[in-house]
């Protein structure tokens, strides 16, 4: 389940909420002759990534910190995976961001199905 919060602000910012990309849930009604919008406000990016090890050969995750977990794989923090810890340095070479984990499993379901060619195309072509 996707983790987001409802809250009520003023009508007057409208213009913010809709370039700050949130989903508006329900439109205006009237309280005390005041119009308020309620939006719900997603607390999370998920996060799909491919990392290019020292070796040469790629792995492939997600996360809803991206910076959190390059420390992981570079072995400054603790956490990482066993494939990155005896390959490092790594480097990030492609990100894709999501609203759900759901997308971001699936997608990282995908991409670890392609072949080394295939997802060396894919950091050259979306990165």
């Amino acid at each position: 389940m996707e983790r987001s919060i409802i809250r009520q602000v003023p009508f007057g910012i409208y213009a913010h909420i809709v370039r700050s990309n949130l989903l508006i849930l329900d439109f205006l009604f009237n309280v005390h002759k005041c119009y308020y919008l309620f939006v719900s406000i997603n607390l999370l990016t998920y996060y799909t990534y491919i990392v290019e090890c020292s070796d040469g050969s790629y792995y492939t995750g997600k996360t809803s910190n991206i910076t959190r977990r390059m420390k992981q794989h570079n072995g400054l923090l603790a956490g990482g995976a066993k494939y990155t810890k005896l390959k490092r340095p790594v480097k990030l070479v492609h990100v894709e961001n999501y609203t759900t984990n759901k997308f971001s499993c699936n997608r990282e379901a995908e991409i670890k199905k392609l072949s080394h060619e295939e997802k060396r195309k894919l950091c050259l072509t979306k990165s």
